[in-house]
């Protein structure tokens, strides 16, 4: 995995000398229908058949989410929703727009996870 040198002051000491950080880099974007003409190419499904089962993944997904479950994908990973609130001295007082932060969350499975264990990285030139 290629990665490029990024030079960032401390936004909490600006006087403080900046430091070079490690960013990586992008080299393009896989699309929905590009990926589903791959794993077809991989199985017995037509690309069509794959951007279906995609699609359906993506529909129902927030659903599912929303309403308070977890969605665990075998060996991929759990998504999840997580938010954070500003307090209330009482329950009476506490309103929905105290609500903030709302974040969709993914914990990669472990055989997942394995596989980004052996990267390489090298410096963009």
């Amino acid at each position: 995995m290629k990665y490029k040198l990024i030079e960032r002051g401390n936004p909490g000491d600006i006087t403080a000398p900046k430091k070079w950080y490690a960013s990586p880099v992008k080299t393009g974007t896989v699309t929905q229908k590009s990926l589903a003409k791959e794993i077809s190419s991989r199985s017995s499904l037509t690309s069509g058949d794959v951007a279906n089962v995609v699609q359906n993944l993506l529909d129902l997904l927030p659903t599912k989410l929303i309403e308070g479950n977890s969605v665990q994908l075998g060996d991929f990973g759990t998504f999840r929703i997580s938010f954070s609130s500003e307090g209330a001295e009482t329950t009476g007082e506490f309103t929905t727009d105290k609500i903030k932060g709302l974040k969709i969350l993914f914990t990669p499975g472990t055989d997942f996870k394995k596989e980004f264990s052996s990267i390489k990285f090298e410096q963009e030139k």
